[in-house]
């Protein structure tokens, strides 16, 4: 992230940057899908054993999902 922060900001044109606030909405909106994505039970549903992955690699991605699901029922 920190690189790409630093490629789009040095590529802003010459004196497109007035002021603190300029700068903090232009990067919000060039950032903004950048965000943490908060996980869902559907997000589970889509969780595929990879070709050659071991069952026991799947299993220990698929309870990691499962554990930083918010209030995720069982």
């Amino acid at each position: 992230m920190k690189a790409a922060a630093l490629c789009w900001f040095t590529r802003l044109p010459p004196l497109s940057i007035d002021c603190f606030d300029t700068l903090v909405e232009k990067f919000g909106m060039q950032f903004a899908t950048s965000g943490p994505h908060h996980l869902t039970s559907i997000d589970l549903v889509n969780i595929r054993q990879e070709k050659g992955e071991s069952l026991r690699l799947f299993m220990e991605s698929f309870g990691k999902v499962a554990l930083s699901i918010h209030n995720l029922s069982p």
